[in-house]
């Protein structure tokens, strides 16, 4: 699709029927019409239609006029009178059924009207104008693609680079119907060759299309590329706050938390400023970044984000999840809690409910209440019967319970369940299923290929924990100061029960003396 055109003729039409004082009122119209007056030319334009003595034959293009000025006005209702004044005395012409289009399709955002007209003016186009069939071809190629007509669009916009091989414009319209098709390589081949075509001098305009490329690599999981084209749309445009934001969603992608948190916050900075903010963008915009924050362990600067979220809109659930999930991490369970069960209000998918519950569950094991955790991950199971971490929790309780039949059960519910299989809790589960030395192995060769410090931390708390979990107390607190030292919480440490065979040592309470 294309932004409106006008097609403004400014041919002075020398009517011989006219007195000298008409030909004045078109004078002047259109003069006041090239320098963008138009309420003084819709004004010259009416008195020369309301003037006795006009040709019928010249009546059409004064009323085309007119109705571009009254468009630009956003009289919308007056242009399309005037466009179906003027098609209503000539049939065949074709501006006013493009223009009317235009009209239809912009601002009516009535794509079976404006597709009507655009048929009718290819109709009326000479086959020798290629630019202009082009153009069209491209313009109810969208309109197709709006009704649901994929096959039907793609046709045409193919169509409008057969007549136009240069026509920037059909090339984005195609991409746009690759990407609906998820066919994004063929996608961002258009979307080149779209960039390589464009020959406008707006850089604003320019950097929309390598945001657009961008977001097409980011889909096709090329993040590096993206991340490269949101770099210089920014560089054209450095108010493009779509630009940052997406970057940052690449960057959070690719685990570059620290310059994720850099975009996002520019990115809030302009929705703040922006009088006519949307403030489910601004809280999503917190969330995001708090999400890297958590990613990059700095859990105080999460929680405010979070808490930051929820000020600007309180009715999305998940705002409470992550938040409680920052808590949780922290090693605030109660605080957890509480967070987590607020958004239950808020939320009404069923995968989303179960991970609520099972994130409570967590957090009561956490407590040690065994009986609220494990009647949470039976809920969590309630809500979906395939939340593999309810049944690993559940399992955890089971065994505090003495219930080992049923712990090992729903350890191995979990490890069918799971498909990744380099997990934390896949870990766990191996070793609670007398797989130790697997799960020690395989979480060690998870540390070699991770290059994230934070994961790195996080892994070698977690090899702390079955280290202990089997008694080998020096391994155990090597790994705990490792991950203590990189930034882990200590308060979480200091009340996890996986621990709790190496609470007692020296070495352990060196590494958290530090925690109050």
């Amino acid at each position: 699709m294309r932004q409106l055109l006008f097609f403004f003729s400014l041919t002075i039409f020398a009517f011989a029927a006219l007195g000298q004082q008409k030909i004045n009122y078109q004078a002047q119209g259109d003069a006041y019409l090239t320098h963008h007056d138009y309420d003084a030319a819709i004004k010259y334009y009416t008195k020369l239609i309301d003037s006795s003595g006009i040709e019928k034959s010249a009546l059409p293009v004064i009323l085309f006029h007119r109705a571009a000025c009254y468009v630009a006005l956003k009289h919308y209702g007056a242009a399309q009178l005037d466009y179906n004044a003027a098609i209503l005395i000539n049939p065949q012409y074709c501006d006013a059924y493009t223009e009317r289009g235009v009209l239809f399709e912009s601002f009516y955002f009535d794509p079976k009207r404006s597709s009507k007209d655009y048929y009718k003016a290819i109709s009326l186009t000479s086959i020798s104008d290629t630019k202009a069939l082009s153009i069209l071809y491209s313009d109810v190629a969208g309109d197709e693609f709006n009704m649901g007509n994929i096959d039907s669009a793609l046709n045409l916009a193919t169509i409008a680079i057969h007549f136009n091989p240069t026509n920037a414009i059909a090339y984005i319209s195609r991409a746009g119907i690759y990407i609906s098709l998820t066919a994004y390589t063929r996608a961002i081949d258009d979307l080149n060759l779209a960039i390589n075509y464009y020959s406008g001098s707006d850089k604003k305009e320019l950097s929309k299309w390598y945001c657009n490329r961008a977001d097409t690599k980011t889909m096709n999981k090329q993040l590096k590329d993206a991340i490269n084209d949101y770099s210089f749309a920014v560089k054209l445009d450095s108010n493009n706050c779509k630009a940052y934001w997406n970057r940052a969603n690449a960057y959070y992608q690719h685990g570059d938390y620290q310059l994720a948190i850099k975009d996002y916050a520019v990115a809030i900075n302009f929705q703040t400023f922006d009088k006519d903010y949307n403030s489910i963008y601004l809280s999503s915009l917190y969330d995001s970044k708090a999400k890297c924050e958590i990613g990059a362990n700095l859990l105080d600067d999460a929680i405010k984000d979070e808490l930051d979220a929820i000020n600007v809109h309180k009715e999305i659930g998940k705002n409470y999840v992550d938040l409680g999930l920052a808590y949780t991490l922290k090693g605030d369970f109660e605080k957890a809690i509480h967070q987590s069960l607020i958004s239950e209000q808020h939320i009404s998918n069923t995968m989303a409910t179960s991970y609520i519950y099972t994130l409570v569950a967590n957090n009561q094991y956490m407590l040690k209440k065994y009986k609220k955790a494990l009647a949470y991950c039976d809920t969590a199971t309630f809500w979906n019967a395939n939340d593999e971490d309810a049944y690993y929790y559940r399992a955890k309780v089971y065994l505090k319970m003495n219930n080992k039949e049923k712990a090992m059960s729903d350890f191995n519910t979990y490890i069918q369940l799971n498909n990744e299989k380099h997990t934390i809790n896949y870990f766990f589960s191996l070793y609670y299923t007398g797989k130790g030395e697997d799960a020690i192995n395989l979480l060690k060769q998870t540390i070699l290929n991770t290059t994230d410090d934070v994961q790195v931390m996080r892994y070698y708390y977690n090899l702390a924990c079955l280290y202990s979990l089997m008694n080998n107390v020096d391994e155990a607190n090597k790994y705990l100061k490792l991950s203590i030292d990189k930034g882990y919480s200590k308060k979480y440490a200091s009340v996890d029960m996986d621990l709790d065979n190496i609470r007692n040592t020296s070495d352990y309470k060196i590494t958290v003396s530090s925690h109050k």
